[in-house]
């Protein structure tokens, strides 16, 4: 039980530090923090349904990226924390793949909340139809304490990838 706990702050704390670094701080505090570089978007598809996807019909859209590097300026072992963006709007995952030589994320096309487990609200964009542009960015933290959900380093939010249309599949 104890070693859940620690594992749920240490998530909280990655989190939390993710939303201050995509908040920016003050322009000086950005600017003393090192910028990771720029990811690259592989491709990205629609499936179950004919894009742009009505309303009332459901699919999915896999989007594939390079994995992060942290470059020069943050350390290797420092938790990265993705945002993917639809048309600009950032939104979240419902399956994640991290592993292997391209890194897949796939995105549930419904206008409803869904079933469970994975219902439309946790995208925080429900009206996703397959024909948006995407791209992708991504922070990084470390030596993070699991208890204060404090970080001792926290890097820049990179900037946008190349953007990438779904294709149908």
């Amino acid at each position: 039980m104890r070693r859940r706990a620690r594992v749920v702050k240490a998530a909280a704390a990655v989190l939390m530090t993710f939303g201050v670094v995509l908040a920016g701080g003050s322009a000086a505090a950005a600017d003393e923090r090192p910028k990771p570089p720029t990811m690259h978007m592989v491709d990205a598809a629609v499936e179950g349904c004919e894009a742009p996807c009505a309303p009332d019909e459901s699919g999915v859209v896999t989007v594939r990226f390079a994995p992060p590097s942290p470059g020069p300026d943050i350390p290797q072992s420092a938790t990265p924390a993705i945002r993917v963006q639809a048309d600009g709007a950032g939104f979240h995952p419902y399956a994640p793949n991290q592993t292997g030589d391209l890194w897949v994320y796939k995105f549930r096309i419904c206008a409803d909340n869904g079933p469970e487990p994975y219902p439309c609200v946790y995208q925080r964009l429900t009206d996703l139809r397959g024909t948006e542009s995407f791209t992708v960015q991504v922070s990084y933290a470390w030596d993070c304490d699991p208890i204060t959900a404090e970080c001792r380093g926290l890097s820049q939010v990179s900037d946008p990838s190349n953007a990438v249309v779904p294709v149908q599949r």
